[in-house]
Parts: C-alpha cells; structure tokens; sequence
C-alpha cells in the first residue's frame, strides 16, 4: 500500500541560522516591521510502499535519524501521514 509521508526539518534552538536571520532582516528593512523570528528548513515528501501506516512512520523515523536529519543541529517532525 503506498503512504506519502511529510517530514519537517528545522535547526535545533541554539544552532545559528544566517540565512533565516538575513530573511528577518530584509522582511524588516522592505515594510515588514511586525515580523520577530524567522525559522528556516526543509519539508521532504517521500512515498513508500509498506503494509501499514505505522510501517510508514518506522520507515520514516530510520530514514530521519540516518540521513535526512543531522542530529546533532536538526530536528525532524513527522507531519502528516497519508494513503497515496
């Protein structure tokens, strides 16, 4: 059965993040004075083949902790889980 699974990856707190504090800077500098933070990452969406949705969630889990998250600067989140 085929799930598409969506993951969020994001920096831990604490790691410097230069591309998301220049975003802030020029959302500023350009009329956007409201703005207080910026978070900056990756949404990866990865179909796979397995026989259930908690199948899905392992796989996604082992492919986050090997490859697509460093974790020792990023965090990963399991967004959503869906039949496709």
């Amino acid at each position: 059965m085929l799930f598409t699974v969506t993951i969020k990856v994001t920096l831990k707190t604490g790691v410097l993040d230069p591309a998301a504090t220049q975003v802030q800077k020029t959302l500023i500098n350009i009329g956007f004075p409201c703005i207080s933070k910026v978070v900056m990452g990756k949404m990866i969406a990865i179909t796979v083949d397995v026989d259930d949705k908690n199948e899905a969630r392992d796989q996604a889990h082992r492919m986050c902790s090997t490859i697509l998250a460093n974790p020792v600067m990023e965090k990963y989140e399991i967004v959503s889980i869906r039949k496709g």
